[in-house]
């Protein structure tokens, strides 16, 4: 199944280097970092 951009169930947001806003998408891989929300 596709995850949308930003999931329901796990999503978290942190702030990346750059000053930006991302989003923490944990997978079944492991957790990886998406871009802004």
């Amino acid at each position: 199944a596709n995850a949308p951009h930003c999931t329901w169930w796990a999503r978290w947001l942190t702030i990346s280097p750059s000053g930006r806003v991302d989003v923490i998408i944990c997978d079944r891989g492991g957790t990886r970092s998406r871009g802004p929300c």
